[in-house]
């Protein structure tokens, strides 16, 4: 299994969380493109012990068997699962970009990107991105850059998975489990 293992991601703005310096630029890359230039990417996050004091979060992103693109790394910062999963489509977002890629179809087992993308983005941008008590949320930075990141491609596409019973999924998966062990 090929992947890069960047430096771990953060959502600091004073760190660097996407090294785009020219050793991570792809120059001989190949993806594959449907019929009408979709490329599939599955993107899971985990955090193993949620809600502890040893919480470890990472993620997986997976593009096809040994390709560059994929992605296996732990996470910066707040160590929770809803950041994870959101860094994992921030980050494949980066990495399709860094292939020209400009019609993704993400596949994921997220319900939090679920619920955010079928309900709860305008809820929350509505209401000034505050939770049920009034907080601001504490994944809003987090959430912004997904947005951003999304809006560079032409067009995105969801498909939401319930089980491991792909491939695709079951890889990605596997590159967070294995960011979140090491």
């Amino acid at each position: 299994m090929s992947y890069n293992n960047y430096d771990e991601y953060s959502s600091s703005s004073n760190e660097d969380e996407y090294d785009e310096s020219s050793e991570n630029i792809i120059e001989d890359y190949e993806v594959k493109r449907d019929n009408d230039g979709f490329v599939d990417i599955y993107a899971h996050g985990m955090c193993l012990y949620n809600g502890t004091d040893d919480a470890t979060a990472a993620i997986g992103v997976w593009f096809d068997d040994d390709n560059q693109l994929n992605v296996s790394s732990r996470i910066r910062g707040n160590q929770t699962s809803n950041r994870a999963e959101i860094k994992a489509i921030t980050i494949a977002c980066r990495q399709a970009l860094l292939a020209n890629v400009r019609k993704i179809r993400f596949h994921t087992r997220s319900n939090f990107v679920k619920r955010y993308n079928t309900d709860l983005r305008r809820k929350w941008k509505e209401n000034g991105w505050r939770n049920r008590n009034g907080e601001t949320l504490n994944v809003k930075q987090e959430l912004l850059e997904m947005e951003d990141a999304l809006s560079e491609f032409d067009k995105v596409s969801w498909n939401y998975v319930f089980s491991d019973e792909s491939k695709g999924i079951q890889m990605a998966r596997e590159l967070a489990k294995d960011a979140a062990y090491n």
